[in-house]
């Protein structure tokens, strides 16, 4: 894993375990949130971004920064992480 590609690899780390003890706060007060905070949520908690960062290791590449910052590839990242986001999401 090159330099870039591990340095988000670890703030991905971080910021889905500090996104499940906040989910576990809110369940544990019985709070439920609005879609557009769920959503937010349920990009973190789904640990989809540690997998998306496991693709630069197994393909042997480090993108840089700026393609991350890219607009049309923001949007193509969060498209396919919401897909698989929503997609195991159960209706009960």
């Amino acid at each position: 894993m090159g330099p870039q590609s591990y340095q988000r690899f670890l703030k991905h780390s971080k910021d889905y375990i500090d996104c499940v003890a906040k989910e576990a706060e809110y369940r544990e007060r019985g709070q439920v949130l609005d879609i557009q905070s769920f959503q937010d949520i349920r990009r973190e908690n789904s640990a989809i971004r540690l997998c998306f960062g496991l693709f630069e290791s197994t393909l042997g590449i480090d993108l840089p920064d700026a393609v991350f910052e890219d607009p049309t590839f923001s949007r193509m990242y969060w498209a396919a992480a919401d897909m698989v986001c929503w997609a195991n999401v159960s209706r009960q």
